[in-house]
C-alpha cells in the first residue's frame, strides 16, 4: 500500500514536461554517445527511443558470435549499454513507472527482439549487458 501511495504523490506532483525534463536528465550520459529520442506515445505513456544503428563499425572490423556467424559490433557498444542500464535504474529509482523494455540485438544470423515487463527489469539489466556491443534498439515505456 505504502508503493500505491507513493505513486500517487508522484503522479499528482509532476507534470509531463517536469517528467520528459527528469528522463532527459537520466539519460544525458547515454546521449554523449548516441541519439536519445523522448516523445509522448499517447496521454498516460512516455516512450524512450534509442538507436544503435548508425554507431556500428565498418564492415571490415566484424566480430563472430559464438554461432560462428559474422556482425557488425556497436563502436563503445559495452559502455553505451552499461549506461543505458544505468540511465534506467536511475529512472526506477526516482519513482517512475517502468511498464515495459524492448531490446533489439544482433545475434549472427538475424536479430532478437526481447521485451521485459515491469517486474523483469532485473532481467533486463543482465540481458543488455551480456548482450553488449550487438544491441541495436532500445525501447523503454513509462507509464505517467
Amino acid at each position: 500500500m505504502k508503493r500505491l501511495k507513493t505513486y500517487k504523490i508522484f503522479e499528482s506532483e509532476k507534470s509531463i514536461e517536469d517528467l520528459k525534463a527528469d528522463i532527459y536528465e537520466c539519460f544525458i550520459p547515454v546521449m554523449d554517445f548516441t541519439h536519445v529520442k523522448i516523445s509522448l506515445k499517447d496521454p498516460n505513456t512516455i516512450e524512450i527511443g534509442i538507436n544503435l544503428d548508425k554507431n556500428v563499425a565498418d564492415i571490415d572490423t566484424q566480430k563472430k558470435s559464438e554461432y560462428g556467424y559474422p556482425y557488425r559490433a556497436v563502436i563503445n557498444g559495452d559502455v553505451i549499454v552499461e549506461e543505458i542500464a544505468d540511465a534506467v535504474s536511475h529512472c526506477a529509482g526516482l519513482g517512475m513507472s517502468i511498464e515495459r523494455l524492448r531490446v533489439i540485438a544482433n545475434f549472427g544470423p538475424g536479430l532478437i527482439t526481447k521485451a521485459f515487463y515491469k517486474h523483469e527489469i532485473d532481467t533486463f539489466f543482465d540481458f543488455i549487458i551480456e548482450k553488449g556491443d550487438r544491441v541495436r534498439d532500445v525501447r523503454i515505456l513509462i507509464k505517467i
